[in-house]
């Protein structure tokens, strides 16, 4: 639970800096014609801002449309609205614009939603009409739905999203009442709630008339996704079932002026097939009918535990002087369980794990605090300013003093306790768990005081044990700009530790620290060696920039998180090597870097290996092959590493040959402009040639024997492709490895495997052993890894013929 408050705060406290944060600019976006922005969370792709720009075509209308951006900017999704039709304009609230993400096979698809409200005349005179419009991904416009002023609100059921909206028509009837002799016409609207299925835009089932879900929330609501959440589902005898008010207005047409009163807005309970369940009055019990001023909808009391409904009544007393309200529990049967003097607001139902029971939240209009019911007895318990569950369903109250956060436990009891910040300089925005840090630790959001000259700069965050994770005196934070939802952005990577401001000038800020580095050769350090940084994301590998070490052999270099990969750069005496100590890319450790200082001492040392001696300098065997790439832009399109420089002509690739004996490293070479490289002096023995390419892992190796010491090979031709490295040799042996290379790996959502496994049986394993996914025949697609747990996974392929084994590291 996310809340703003507005609060005096209090004294200055002492703040812990153990986080030890620096934050960099990253890409900044353009937002001349933006209308307003807002955070939404989507099941498989996390946090995203979307962007709304709205550009004006004529006086009277406009074009729409809407981007999705990830958490360091990239843009994710756009979307755009045509203009609407004549008498029509865009609305915005109730529901409003918004995304929708549909789970196919678990392939997200994605859908814009967004309002157009205006009046139409005919032959009746004007009618006023609202719409929700639905677009694809294709920009095509999937279905179009009634609504009215409650907007719509999203669901998911089966993995798609159900889109529920109120339409209204309206009734003219005519009432009499031959006791007082009183008649009249009265008009009065009538809402009907329908479920829409979003991906194709057909009503899947329309409630009978004046029937309306019964907490449809349209007016408040954005996007929802887990249906516990919702509370548009409700156990009911064992099952999921739909709560709905039914707006009777039966007694009307017998003409009965206070029918309303008597049966209208009673509780229907659905199926979710959709079938009616049972049907439950809503009354007041005791109170005479014609005393009768007003019979609020039943509303839901439900938890993991309790199952009631409840609803209050106002009634006329002293001949219609006074009015009193009565509150009434009844079960699921419609049974009288409590009355109670007075009006209860019921807020919602939570359920406390650590008590195991429910409880009820309740506004305290007097002091503005919230407070703890409990059910059925509806005593207070306990109160609190704002509640927070973490992932596990864990709950804590907080509760604000003049110059303390107070940590609640579910009992009340005092969890921790933290000073506030300066309230001359700061103002409370929000609290929540995983927004600014993926840790456990309850955050606090504060953003700069509001001056006489216009909003204040500054964005502090700090967590339950006074740490802080983000302060940042000079910063303007943008606000979500949609409605009510006035609170700064932070958005946060799935894989990140720590989340990323955004600025009012559309500017991603990201979280840096300083990464310790060492290059050794021979076990002592190495003064003036250069270190290459690259950087594995998603989709591509990086270059970043190159630094040199110190006297002590030691560098720093600041990065934002991500997983990383360390190369010392060749020397007089040392080779190209990896983190830790090796020559090949798929040998290389990658290091996931979250920017927390490491310990005291701690260091990302390379011992490099060192330029091998010739064996046998009178040789005369002779080694020779060529290099190629093949679909050069399709590789491109994986690394941001220049495989085909300006000029047409290839990289430099490290070539090393290996003895078949002992696997020794006896000879190294760089490859020409044009991809050929060549080995002298080689004595008669049998090798391996090993070819090393940033980011891409050899697939295949070619092997060689020279049965003299003057024997000369040629062809010995490697092909890079989007995969890897592939052995071309037209003649001679060829050795396959038996390990077999992943990419990438790190993984987070997906996994691909060489060409060699085309065809083969593939078999997904965990550290113990057990099969997780089962392939019998692989055709080359993608493997989803999305729901693994974090840690090692060992992947096995057999042909038949082989058996290739490899590991890969699953991260979030």
């Amino acid at each position: 639970m996310r809340t703003k408050l507005l609060l005096s705060l209090g004294l200055l406290g002492t703040m812990s800096f153990l986080y030890g944060q620096q934050y960099r600019p990253g890409k900044q976006i353009d937002h001349d014609n933006t209308a307003f922005v807002r955070k939404v969370e989507l099941k498989k792709a996390g946090e995203v801002m979307m962007k709304v720009d709205q550009i004006s075509v004529t006086d009277t209308t406009s074009e729409l449309s809407a981007s999705l951006y990830s958490p360091d900017f990239t843009l994710f999704k756009n979307f755009h609205a045509p203009v609407p039709a004549d008498g029509a304009q865009f609305f915005f609230g109730h529901g409003g614009v918004t995304v929708a993400e549909n789970l196919v096979n678990n392939q997200p698809r994605y859908y814009f939603l967004y309002q157009t409200e205006g009046y139409s005349e005919d032959e009746s005179g004007f009618r006023f009409f609202q719409d929700i419009h639905i677009i694809d991904e294709n920009q095509q416009q999937v279905g179009k739905v009634p609504t009215s002023w409650m907007g719509y609100q999203l669901y998911m059921q089966d993995g798609k999203n159900m889109l529920i909206s109120d339409y209204q028509d309206w009734d003219t009837i005519f009432w009499s009442n031959p006791e007082t002799g009183w008649s009249g016409w009265e008009t009065f609207q009538v809402h009907t709630s329908a479920v829409t299925d979003v991906a194709t835009g057909q009503t899947i089932f329309t409630f009978p008339r004046g029937t309306t879900f019964s907490n449809f929330n349209g007016m408040q609501s954005g996007i929802y996704y887990a249906t516990n959440e919702q509370n548009l589902f409700f156990n009911i005898d064992g099952e999921e079932r739909i709560l709905t008010t039914n707006n009777n207005f039966e007694k009307y047409y017998l003409g009965h002026s206070s029918g309303n009163h008597e049966n209208a807005l009673d509780m229907w309970i659905y199926n979710k097939d959709f079938s009616l369940y049972k049907k439950i009055s809503n009354v007041g019990y005791d109170i005479p009918i014609e005393n009768l001023y007003m019979a609020n909808t039943y509303q839901p009391l439900f938890g993991k535990h309790a199952a009631y409904f409840y609803h209050t009544v106002t009634y006329q007393t002293d001949g219609g002087l006074n009015y009193n309200s009565k509150t009434y529990l009844v079960n699921l049967n419609g049974e009288l369980v409590k009355t109670i003097d007075g009006n209860f607001s019921i807020m919602s139902v939570v359920y406390l794990p650590q008590q195991d029971k429910d409880v009820a939240l309740s506004m305290n209009w007097t002091n503005g605090a919230i407070e703890v019911l409990s059910i059925p007895d509806f005593e207070v318990i306990g109160e609190f300013n704002d509640l927070i569950k973490d992932k596990n369903g864990n709950v804590k109250f907080v509760k604000y003093t003049d110059d303390a956060l107070i940590i609640m436990n579910e009992d009340f009891s005092t969890y921790k306790s933290i000073p506030l910040p300066d309230k001359n300089t700061w103002s409370f925005q929000m609290v929540d768990y995983y927004s600014t840090c993926a840790d456990e630790k309850i955050e606090f959001v504060f953003t700069g005081k509001e001056t006489e000259t216009g909003t204040g700069k500054g964005l502090l965050v700090i967590n339950e044990d006074n740490e802080t994770i983000i302060d940042m005196p000079d910063f303007s934070a943008l606000h979500s700009s949609y409605y009510a939802d006035n609170l700064p952005i932070i958005l946060r990577k799935s894989t990140d530790k720590y989340g990323r401001p955004v600025s009012d000038e559309f500017i991603s800020y990201y979280r840096t620290g300083k990464l310790p580095t060492q290059i050794k050769l021979g076990g002592n350090p190495l003064p003036g060696a250069d270190m290459q940084i690259l950087k594995q994301t998603d989709n591509e590998l990086i270059a970043l920039d190159k630094i040199t070490m110190n006297a002590d052999g030691k560098g720093e270099i600041e990065l934002g998180e991500g997983v990383y990969y360390l190369k010392a750069l060749q020397t007089q005496n040392g080779l190209n090597t990896y983190y830790p100590n090796v020559l090949l890319w798929e040998n290389a450790t990658a290091i996931p870097y979250n920017t927390d200082p490491l310990e005291e001492g701690s260091v990302y040392c390379i011992e490099m290996q060192s330029i091998p001696v010739p064996v046998n300098p009178t040789a005369q065997g002779v080694i020779v092959g060529k290099i190629v790439i093949s679909q050069p832009e399709a590789v491109q399109q994986l690394m941001r590493i220049k495989l085909v420089t300006d000029n047409g002509s290839v990289p430099i690739f490290d070539v090393y040959l290996q003895n078949t004996a002992d696997n020794s490293i006896i000879d190294h070479t760089p490859t020409d402009e044009n991809g050929n490289y060549r080995f002298e002096n080689v004595p008669a023995g049998s090798y391996r040639v090993l070819v090393n390419v940033d980011g891409k892992p050899m697939e295949s190796v070619n092997t060689v024997t020279l049965t003299t010491d003057a024997d000369i090979v040629e062809n010995v031709n490697y092909e890079i492709t989007e995969t890897g490295v592939v052995a071309k040799m037209p003649s001679g042996l060829k050795y396959t490895s038996t390990t077999l290379i992943i990419y990438p790996n790190p993984a987070k959502d997906f996994i691909y495997l060489p060409q060699s496994a085309q065809n083969a049986k593939v078999q997904v394993l965990d550290v113990q052993g057990r099969i997780l996914l089962n392939i019998d025949s692989y055709k080359g697609e993608k493997l989803d890894v999305s729901r693994l747990s974090n840690g090692w996974y060992m992947i096995q392929i057999n042909n038949g013929n082989r058996i290739k084994t490899g590991k890969f590291i699953k991260i979030n």
